[in-house]
Order: structure tokens, then sequence, then C-alpha cells
């Protein structure tokens, strides 16, 4: 596998080749990665592959062009073509002053972050750990797995003396179960995340255990025969999901350029739930394997989207941050942070009287507006505060700055993928449907 200097000398190249070929200014990416990864298919071992990759981004901005290019192929014939490419895509645009790549900030920058040799061994035990307990305790669950190691190297190389090295290892792990017995199935069900290392037992990692409980429980569904407007409890995996559908509807490039975000000249204001703190963090402990920079060469700063209710700042590129004349994000990862409130889940539970725990939502996105319907998966009946049946065909409807604006509780409890730090969050005046 390569080392620094010899993908130093490649991003020169590339560098070097736009520049001749009239670059301004230049941007190139160049990096290399190994992945070991472990397959279990319907609960046996079907595949263990390692597999290497080359990658490299030429980017350059001419007369106030941009063209932009990525090809796997390192050998110098192909970054000349590359490189020739990419100031052919520039020209054929158009020019606009809005593009514009990170100054470089005075000093060569090297992160390095987690485990970059993989454990293979460890990695097979971890695995074959938790399908044996699956087997014993949750024979009426099928099961998939993925588990595998990642290894990346790179180095960030721009036209202004710009210099980025990162190398970041860590594995991950994803699985998907379904349950079945006699004639009855479950919804599918999964989970997944990412850890630095391999220290401790998948089933005490993330929503495990929890997952495959629920599952067996959704074997056999019920109907909910009526209608009626009450709680929606909504898991940490839901609730990012949500969180998600907030920031593309009212704080993304998209809804920035397309002036469709109601929140459009609303920044610092109360737009939600005092309760809730809505931040993306990239550069905390709970991320693992996170983007340090963007494809800019932006270094990721944590930001607050939403403090204490209050709206502090969209979520756009430095392209729409300048076609608008606006802030630029702090990051464009999805590395939710939801503060966790003070009240345990149990006691959220039993101070429902009528609602649903929901695990997955399916309904598409939300209008421009904000306004959702769609199905409420992996979904359970709350009533007099009790979890009890598992339910089938259950619409929920509502709209996405209102719930937000209504929160009723926050668990103290967390959920950390890796990826996330989410809590549960339960709303009112939710319109739930049976059928």
């Amino acid at each position: 596998m390569r080392d620094f200097d010899k993908l130093h000398n490649i991003a020169s190249l590339a560098k070097s080749e736009l520049m001749a070929n009239g670059a301004d200014k230049a941007l190139v990416k160049a990096a290399c990665s190994v992945k070991n990864e472990l397959n279990v298919e319907c609960g046996v071992f079907t595949l263990m592959r390692t597999v290497e990759d080359d990658s490299l981004s030429l980017s350059a901005i001419a007369d106030g062009r941009k063209g932009k290019i990525a090809i796997n192929n390192f050998d110098e014939k192909a970054i000349s073509a590359a490189a020739a490419d990419t100031m052919a895509v520039a020209q054929a645009s158009e020019p606009d002053s809005a593009w514009v790549f990170a100054e470089n900030p005075g000093e060569e920058k090297v992160f390095c972050e987690g485990v970059f040799v993989s454990d293979n061994e460890k990695m097979f035990e971890r695995t074959k750990e938790l399908l044996d307990l699956i087997t014993k305790e949750h024979p009426l669950l099928t099961v998939n797995m993925v588990t595998s190691h990642n290894f990346t190297r790179s180095v960030m190389l721009g036209s202004d003396g710009l210099l980025y090295k990162n190398e970041v290892g860590y594995y991950d792990f994803d699985i998907n179960f379904v349950g079945k017995e006699g004639e009855d199935t479950s919804s599918f069900c999964g989970t997944n995340f990412s850890v630095a290392n391999l220290d401790t037992p998948f089933i005490e990692m993330s929503n495990v255990r929890q997952s495959l409980i629920e599952c067996e429980e959704q074997i056999h569904t019920k109907a909910l025969p009526e209608s009626f407007c009450g709680t929606m409890l909504l898991t940490p995996e839901c609730l990012t999901e949500f969180a998600y559908y907030l920031i593309e509807n009212y704080c993304s490039d998209q809804s920035v350029m397309e002036n469709s975000s109601p929140w459009l000249t609303k920044l610092g204001e109360k737009l939600a739930d005092e309760k809730l703190q809505l931040s993306l963090c990239p550069r905390s402990d709970f991320a693992v394997g996170a983007a340090k920079y963007d494809a800019e060469g932006y270094l990721a700063e944590n930001f607050d989207v939403i403090k204490d209710g209050v709206f502090e700042n969209f979520c756009i590129s430095d392209y729409v941050a300048r076609k608008k004349g606006m802030k630029r994000a702090g990051n464009k990862s999805f590395n939710f942070y939801i503060k966790p409130g003070e009240t345990a889940l149990s006691d959220i539970i039993s101070g429902i009287e009528k609602g649903v725990l929901v695990g997955r939502f399916s309904g598409g996105a939300p209008s421009s507006n904000g306004d959702f319907s769609g199905v409420a998966k992996n979904s359970f009946l709350i009533e007099n505060g009790k979890k009890t049946k598992a339910l089938r065909e259950v619409m929920i409807n509502g709209n996405l700055s209102k719930i937000f604006a209504n929160i009723a509780n926050i668990s103290k409890e967390t959920y950390n993928d890796g990826s996330v730090s989410v809590p549960w969050a339960s709303f009112d005046g939710i319109t739930i449907s049976g059928k």
C-alpha cells in the first residue's frame, strides 16, 4: 500500500498537470484504501475477502469555471488524461465567481485515527460469537451480517500549498434479520455500527440486543382497528431520520437555493422546542472515521443547527453560501448529536396514555412545507403506560416543524452507532391511523 510520500507525489503530478493545462487554482486528493470483509448469509459464513482501491480526485478553477474528474488509476498517462478532461469540463461550464477552494491554513495538517491493520481473527471471533448467541437465544431469526475493517490513507494538495494528510482505520458491522414462525413473518429489521476496536462483544454494541428481541416480538403483529390522535415515540434511529428530513426541508443547499425553506429568513428565531439541541459533530468522540475536511478543502468544525430551540445555522456548502451571501456550514456531515434529556425511557413510556413506538418510517421525503405521511414500521402500540402488541400497517401523519416545536419528552439514554449520538423522543398530537 502506498505511503504518504508516494501519494503526495501522485497528487503533485496531478496538480502540476492541471496548472499546465491552464488552471488558475487546483485541488487534488489521492487516496488508497484496503477493506477486509467477512460475510454471513442466512446464518452461514460465505465470504472473506480483501479489496484494495485507489482513487484520485482532480478539481480545477479557470476563469471562474470549475471542472472536476475522479479516476481510480495512478498511471502517469491516466493522470495526464484526467487533468485534460478536468479542464475540458471547466471550459464547458458557465463562469461562476462562487466557485472557490479553501485557502491554505498556513501549515500542514495531519490526521491519524483508529486501528490501521485489520485483526481478521478477532473480527471472525466477534462475528461468530454473535452468530452463536443468536442461534441459541433467537432461533426464529434468519440473519445476514457483514463485518469489515476499513483503512484509508489520503493526501489533499492545493495549488496554494494546502496540504492535508489523513489516515483512518475502523471496523464496520451491519446486521439484518427477519423472524418467522409458522405462516407469520416479521418486518425487515436490522442495525449497524462503526467502532475503533473490537474490545466489546457485538451484542453489547449499539442497539443490537434490543433489535433482536423486538424482531421476534414483531413476528405476530396486530392491525390497529381505529384512528386516534396520540403520542409518537421515536427510536433514536427513527429520530435521526426525522432530523435528516428537518435539515433537508429547512436548512439544506437545495431548500436555500430554491428559496423553498420556510426558515429562510428566520435565523436566530426560536423555531423548535427549547428542549431541542441538534448539532452536526464530526469532530466528536462518538464519530468514528468521520471526515476531517470536505471536498473543497474546508476543515470540519462542529456546529449547532438548533440550540435551546433557537435556529442557529443553515447546513449549506461554501458554494451556496457565496451565492446567497450567507454563512457556510462548519461541515457537511450527518454526524448528528441530539442533546439527551433528563427522563428515563421507561418513565417516558409509562407517561404515555395512548400512542405508538416507531422504529422505522416508510413514506418518502416530507413535502416542502414539512407535512409527512407514511407507514410506521417496526412499531408497537403503547397503552396506559405500557408497550403492548406489535402493529402492522399503521399510518402516521404530522408536520416536521410542528412536531419539533412541541416535543413532549427526550430520554436521558442515548444511542451511539459510531456515526450519531441520539436519544429517544416523544411527540404529542400525532394522527395515528389503522387499517
